[in-house]
């Protein structure tokens, strides 16, 4: 999933988190209803444990690092860690739930070739998700 919030458009940046349904819920709120088709792919990557990794907690984020767009400097932040080229993974908060993380991968660090494709399944959102409810 791209949504260029935390790095520029043309730096390459994997975003990911350690369960599906972080992802899910992440690209789901960026699109429009035009753009739910239902030809998505999960993908599971096999990560070693001895993998370069960094975290940025909230309160080293700027003060609305949560809005859409964020603000310029969480890109600047984004930037420098993918072209500093420090480690591998970069744990960040999510703006959608406080309770997980969302993981950048920087395929410019020489670690990135140690993560490898476990597993990729076919994806179709639940019409649930797409169905507006009113409470009866």
């Amino acid at each position: 999933m791209i949504l260029y919030r935390i790095a520029s458009k043309s730096m390459p940046v994997l975003y990911t988190s350690l369960n599906s349904c972080t992802c899910i819920l992440k690209k789901l709120m960026h699109l429009m209803p035009d753009e739910i088709h239902n030809d998505l792919m999960i993908v599971s990557l096999e990560v070693p444990d001895n993998i370069s990794s960094e975290k940025l907690e909230a309160n080293q984020l700027p003060a609305a690092w949560k809005n859409y767009p964020g603000p310029p400097l969480l890109q600047r932040i984004g930037n420098a860690w993918l072209q500093g080229r420090s480690a591998a993974l970069l744990y960040v908060p999510s703006a959608i739930d406080p309770m997980v993380s969302n993981i950048l991968l920087n395929p410019l660090h020489p670690d990135s070739s140690k993560i490898l494709i476990k597993e990729v399944v076919p994806f179709r959102y639940d019409e649930r998700l797409l169905t507006v409810k009113y409470p009866r």
